[in-house]
């Protein structure tokens, strides 16, 4: 190629043949270039679109981090409203409230908290790019598909494709989201044989506390289970031997729902023990 670009023939310049070969080469490197160049931009944009889709996946249901006691310890905006953004709210509502929300607040009498906390997703470009993928298009929401999904149409922006023109699809597992949550009432460690009514608190996803509750007969030997309950921190309350007529009352006792299949810690449940503990403190306050 280096002989062509600089001999001349008879020093009149180029003859036809080698400027024809010359462009040829100079066009088939540039093209091999340019195709080398296309493919590093979209291994780069593919990355950091697997990188943004973890970011609101950590936003919508938390990080799947633990702690040292085995504990997930952030639940993101399912564990505060419970339930994940509508089709209508859409992704935005991890940066800006939806006006169907409520504001995170406590509540005192269910000992617990819920409503919009965010930002979840923070908008560090200024400009609404946390949302689109590095290609600059919108992840396209489907929340009412199973699972949810958030997905990136690739670099071409169009579904289907192959390469890296293909669709990215970020599944949102039942199991990092929501629990069938059991639980067992004991009577000071041996199985409850009577008949009991459970309730238990969590957000609705509308901005509103839900409250589900369960009838337990002598035959359920005290076992009880709420399906599809949110991840984050709840709460639940035991009326023996019911809710309209308690004879007694254990709770609301509060616990972190964190994994697919949850059990509520039976300390909290043994009726016996905890109505015994609660004799023994109030003795001890009264003689005080």
């Amino acid at each position: 190629m280096i002989w062509f670009l600089t001999h001349k023939s008879n020093n009149k310049g180029f003859t036809l043949v080698e400027l024809v070969l010359s462009l040829t080469l100079f066009s088939f490197f540039s093209i091999i270039s340019i195709s080398y160049i296309s493919k590093s931009i979209d291994e780069k944009n593919f990355h950091l679109t697997i990188k943004k889709l973890n970011l609101i996946r950590d936003a919508l249901v938390g990080q799947n981090q633990v702690s040292l006691v085995n504990t997930k310890q952030k639940f993101g905006y399912i564990g505060d409203i419970g339930g994940l953004p509508t089709a209508i709210e859409t992704l935005g509502a991890l940066q800006v409230k939806p006006a169907g929300q409520s504001v995170w607040a406590a509540n005192s009498t269910h000992r617990i908290a819920f409503g919009w906390s965010g930002a979840y997703l923070q908008d560090t470009t200024l400009d609404g790019s946390d949302l689109k993928d590095a290609w600059g298009n919108n992840f396209v929401y489907s929340p009412a598909t199973i699972p949810p999904l958030v997905t990136s149409l690739g670099a071409d922006g169009l579904v289907g494709g192959s390469g890296f023109d293909e669709d990215i699809n970020f599944r949102v597992p039942w199991h990092i989201s929501f629990s069938n949550v059991h639980g067992f009432i004991l009577d000071g460690g041996a199985p409850w044989s009577g008949t009991a009514e459970v309730e238990i608190n969590f957000p609705d996803g509308a901005g509103a506390l839900s409250q589900v509750t369960t009838n337990l007969v002598p035959s359920d030997n005290g076992y009880f289970v709420f399906n599809n309950i949110p991840q984050g921190t709840r709460s639940a309350t035991i009326y023996i031997p019911s809710k309209g007529s308690p004879v007694s009352t254990i709770g609301p006792f509060v616990f972190t729902v964190n994994e697919g299949h949850f059990v509520i810690p039976v300390g909290l449940t043994d009726v016996a023990s905890i109505l015994r503990n609660l004799k023994t403190l109030y003795t001890v306050v009264y003689n005080d």
